[in-house]
């Protein structure tokens, strides 16, 4: 599937003031972003920082709302 972002310039695709509406996000322009991919990485476990294993992906934590 094609990756939608904004027609604005907000760099991931989405800003401040998005909220989750199931799978996607809408974006505070009024864009819908379906299935959009994680922007960073967090660790899973810090006891094993080095494991590449260990990290999994997020979504910016201004996003509203919870991916269901």
């Amino acid at each position: 599937m094609e990756q939608k972002n904004c027609p604005s310039t907000h760099g991931s695709g989405y800003m401040m003031g998005s909220f989750w509406d199931g799978k996607d996000i809408i974006c505070v322009c009024g864009t819908r972003i379906e299935n959009p991919p994680p922007t960073g990485y967090r660790l899973a476990d810090k006891k094993h920082w080095w494991n590449k294993d260990e990290w999994t992906s997020t979504w910016p934590s201004f996003i509203y709302g919870q991916r269901v």
